[in-house]
């Protein structure tokens, strides 16, 4: 065992025995008379020393401790910075490319719906027109339309747009929520300045009103990112 260490122990075990028996001799202590105040006093003194001796005996190992903690946590942030900037690269490109996917779905609903209708319209103007050339005995003429539109539907058919399920990620889902930036520091309304305008108050109010946020000298804008989906027990 170094020197160092077999003094230190023996200081820490010192200390130990003079801090508590400083407490019991207080919790035994009666003041009653001038005497006993006298006492009291001297324990208080004890006190203040014994305080003293235990900042001396504590104190570097802290300063070290501590010293030694927020170097590895600089060393430790070389690594995190690095983590960081990975996920503020991908983020934002699977939001993204969530969102196209999104669109794309949508896209393909409403073309679909517009062709469906387009599909409706045409058979129905094809069964009138066939229905009124054959009530005059123009058998060929229905026979020839009733040809044409069921082309013309079937080629409506295959226009239709592929329906596929959107290509969700398995371990994220997508989440937009809402930023801001000062445009116009001087158009900033008063209730958003202290000493400094208020960007904390300002992007509470943003995240809760979203696209209804309407003050001048900010603008309000979505941030599409990702966030890890709740585990499923």
């Amino acid at each position: 065992m170094d020197i160092n260490d077999s003094v230190t122990i023996a200081e820490e075990s010192a200390i130990k025995l003079s801090v508590h028996s400083i407490a019991a001799m207080a919790r035994e202590l009666t003041i009653e008379t001038a005497d006993d105040v006298t006492v009291a006093e001297g324990m208080l003194v004890r006190c203040r020393e014994a305080r003293k001796r235990v900042d001396a005996f504590m104190d570097p190992h802290i300063k070290r401790a501590y010293e030694q903690h927020r170097a590895l946590t600089a060393d430790k942030r070389k690594f995190t910075d690095a983590i960081d900037a990975a996920e503020r690269e991908l983020k934002p490109k699977l939001a993204d490319w969530m969102h196209r996917e999104h669109q794309r779905q949508l896209d393909a609903a409403r073309e679909k719906t517009r062709i469906e209708t387009a599909i409706e319209q045409k058979a129905g103007q094809t069964a009138d027109q066939a229905y009124s050339l054959a009530k005059t005995g123009r058998n060929d003429e229905a026979a020839a339309v009733v040809n044409s539109g069921y082309a013309e539907v079937e080629a409506l058919e295959k226009s239709i747009p592929d329906q596929r399920p959107i290509a969700e990620p398995e371990m994220f889902t997508s989440r937009t929520k809402w930023d801001f930036e000062i445009i116009d520091p001087k158009l900033v309304p008063d209730k958003f300045k202290v000493m400094v305008i208020d960007e904390k108050m300002i992007g509470l109010i943003v995240s809760r009103l979203k696209d209804q946020f309407n003050e001048p000298g900010i603008r309000a804008f979505p941030v599409r990112t990702v966030v890890a989906k709740a585990n499923k027990k």
